[in-house]
């Protein structure tokens, strides 16, 4: 077992800290299981671990076998008067930069709300269609934290991602709207880092809220292999944060954790662990994968913007080992993190390229910020280097981006899994192939499966948006079999709409009779609009 392991139980602060915390950090945790990956996750910052001293990032599911043990986010910049300002997650043995919930509108958190959302909201896309299908709301829909959700009380600031079917602007499944994820399975989750003290990192805060979607897809290839992450950063203090970074900290322990090398790719912005040598044997309490261990990667998939408008790089790839070495050592104040984040040494000296990186160890060296890098100009890899696999960690950045008062950062990235196609062989320094066609795949795939559209379309902002003077009306029987009737107390016709969910117009009709029944052939949801003159309402019909 690790040592740093050990370290992690103690957790976040003194006792005499906590007596007058205004939150306390994270502590609930879930399971994002699929076809071949089991994946715990946390709330807030950290991931992949149990927070005592166990890896849970299994793949393949049901083997015992591990590939990650943990991970975590790091956020740093620089205010307008260039005062440093870092959040950021590793093992919590120092405490925590990061807590539950997100932040009211002047930036501030209450206690309440930390332990409202000391917890994950998770929805499957089965539990959306089933719903969307036959009408009837499960719990977890009544739960997801939607803007405004009257069920649960939710803040009236943008949370969850939801289909707003009524363009109401607040989340209620009794008014026909559903949530909105990414993924078979997802997982969303906020937290802040104004909550309580910085432990980790000592900083002040930033005031920054985190929305965190973690999500899954069933399916039989790499996609299958994969975890997604989607970000989004928002700061809520006045003010500006520039030569901004986001940086994603990984400590991999691929099987057993003294044999691993790394290599990263700067223009795929890609971080890879691998086994240094031809067997990957049980130890340390892990279980090994034996002969032909697999490759595992972490990736970016979409990165801030730039000031100019277009998404900013993989800034940076940093190993850093666990000891107290004065360059590429453990960070353990602000500014050693910050140095990590924008692609320094402790010490604050440039990333040279080849050998350990250090400008004074290699004299006249370009510089090259990317640690054993597939893509440099010149053979750069751990062999190269002439390291001994061994425990390995590393932070990759993507940077520099402005983070502008209450205007959303999204960041997107992607953790996974492969096996060499060719078993024969094992992955090496010089053979990463299968590794990066699977970042190429997992890329598209990204692009080609964004967020579903969370606003009604144009026929349906038609209908909900200019509602005249509300009418009153009742839909009776409600569910229905697919026949019912609209009762009103108008002494003459109305005209009655009946639309879908996607605002497609299913029937229209004019000179409708109190009671006079109607009928709708298919199963689902649908919404019934009713005008009358200068008046007009809607209601939800539910069709099994």
């Amino acid at each position: 077992m690790k040592f740093k392991k050990l370290l992690s139980l103690v957790l976040l602060a003194s006792s005499s800290q906590l007596l007058n915390a205004q939150c306390y950090p994270p502590s609930t945790s879930a399971s994002l299981s699929v076809n071949n990956v089991d994946v715990r996750i946390n709330v807030g910052g950290d991931m992949w671990w149990d927070l005592l001293s166990q890896s849970h990032y299994e793949f393949p599911k049901g083997s015992g076998k591990n590939t990650f043990f943990a991970g975590g986010i790091w956020v740093g910049g620089l205010t307008a008067g260039d005062s440093l300002r870092v959040a950021a997650m590793m093992y919590r043995q120092n405490g925590s930069d990061f807590y539950p919930g997100p932040l009211a509108a002047d930036g501030s958190v209450a206690q309440s709300t930390c332990v409202e959302f000391d917890r994950y909201f998770g929805m499957t896309q089965a539990d959306i269609d089933a719903f969307l299908n036959s009408g009837i709301i499960d719990q977890t829909l009544y739960d997801w934290p939607g803007k405004g959700n009257p069920h649960n009380n939710m803040p009236t600031s943008d949370l969850a991602p939801f289909k707003d079917v009524n363009s109401d602007g607040i989340y209620n499944p009794d008014d026909g709207d559903y949530p909105v994820i990414k993924g078979d399975v997802a997982y969303w989750t906020v937290f802040n880092d104004v909550g309580n003290v910085h432990g980790e990192t000592g900083s002040d805060p930033i005031g920054l809220e985190v929305q965190q979607m973690i999500y899954a897809y069933a399916a039989n290839n790499v996609v299958g292999n994969s975890i997604f992450y989607d970000y989004k950063l928002i700061k809520k203090s006045p003010g500006i944060l520039h030569s901004a970074y986001f940086g994603k900290f990984v400590d991999p322990d691929l099987g057993y954790a003294q044999d691993d090398n790394l290599a990263s790719s700067s223009t795929k912005r890609l971080g890879v662990v691998f086994n240094g040598d031809t067997f990957d044997e049980d130890g340390g309490g892990a279980l090994g994968y034996g002969a032909n261990p697999p490759a595992s990667a972490v990736k970016f998939l979409r990165t801030p913007l730039s000031d100019a408008g277009s998404m900013v790089p993989m800034s940076s790839f940093i190993h850093f080992n666990s000891f107290t070495n004065p360059f590429n050592g453990t960070p353990h104040l602000a500014h050693h993190f910050y140095s990590y984040l924008s692609g320094k040494w402790l010490d604050s000296q440039d990333i040279v390229l080849g050998g350990n990186g250090r400008p004074d160890q290699n004299p006249g060296a370009p510089v090259h910020p990317y640690m054993f890098d597939i893509d440099a100009p010149q053979d750069w890899t751990e062999c190269a280097a002439g390291n001994s696999p061994g425990d390995r960690r590393f932070v990759m950045s993507a940077g520099a981006f402005t983070l502008d008062y209450n205007t959303p950062v999204e960041v997107s990235l992607v953790s996974y899994s492969v096996f060499p196609n060719n078993l024969s062989v094992n992955f090496s320094c010089d053979s990463l192939g299968d590794v990066l066609a699977a970042a190429d795949t997992l890329q598209q795939f990204y692009l080609d499966h964004p967020l579903p559209d969370t606003t009604t379309n144009d026929t349906t902002v038609g209908i909900f948006d200019n509602q005249l003077e509300s009418f009153s009306f009742t839909v009776f029987p409600n569910p229905s079999n697919g026949t019912f009737s609209i009762h009103h107390e108008a002494n003459d016709l109305v005209s009655v709409e009946i639309f879908d969910l996607s605002g497609r117009i299913i029937s229209s009709e004019q000179n409708i009779s109190s009671n006079q029944r109607l009928s709708i052939h298919e199963a689902g949801v649908y919404i019934i609009r009713v005008s009358h003159g200068d008046q007009q309402s809607t209601e939800r019909l539910v069709i099994h």
